[in-house]
Order: C-alpha cells, then sequence, then structure tokens
C-alpha cells in the first residue's frame, strides 16, 4: 500500500449508525497519542479511550456492555495535536 505522506490528517467514522463499537479511520497513521472522547449532545462523557500509539489507519473502539441508549453522541479525536469532532448515531 502506498501512503501519501503529504495528505491532511483527517478522521471519519466507518459505521455510522453504530452500534456496540465505532470503526474510526484515520486519513494518515497517528504519529503519537490518540484520545477518543464519546459525549451525548448534552456534553456528558460517556467514554474515553487514551491510546499511547495507533500503528494502522484503522480502529476498532468497542463500547462493550456501556449502556448506551439510542441516540445522537458527538466522538472527539485528538490526533496529531488537533481535535476532530463527528456527530454519531447510534442504533
Amino acid at each position: 500500500t502506498i501512503k501519501n505522506a503529504n495528505a491532511k490528517q483527517q478522521v471519519h467514522v466507518l459505521n455510522n449508525p453504530f452500534k456496540n463499537n465505532i470503526i474510526v479511520r484515520f486519513e494518515r497513521v497517528p504519529l503519537g497519542k490518540v484520545i477518543l472522547l464519546l459525549t451525548d449532545l448534552s456534553g456528558k462523557k460517556i467514554k474515553v479511550n487514551e491510546l499511547p500509539s495507533v500503528n494502522s489507519q484503522l480502529y476498532q473502539w468497542d463500547l462493550g456492555q456501556l449502556p448506551v441508549s439510542r441516540g445522537i453522541y458527538i466522538l472527539t479525536a485528538e490526533v496529531d495535536r488537533r481535535k476532530y469532532s463527528i456527530q454519531l448515531l447510534k442504533q
């Protein structure tokens, strides 16, 4: 696989709406620590995941048995010292 080293970092969610996990795709492999934060629309923190490193452009975040109700949530990803926010729908 040839990767464009000059591509700007972007963050996408491949499974929106989601069920029990969130599949995150990075435009480039992150250079350092990644922080994923899931909040509801009021800003209440649902779950945080701090990853020391991600060695791939894809990351599957398993929410496990976390009681997340159907509705709209915000995923904030802090990657390469920038924050990206994506609105998600929980089925």
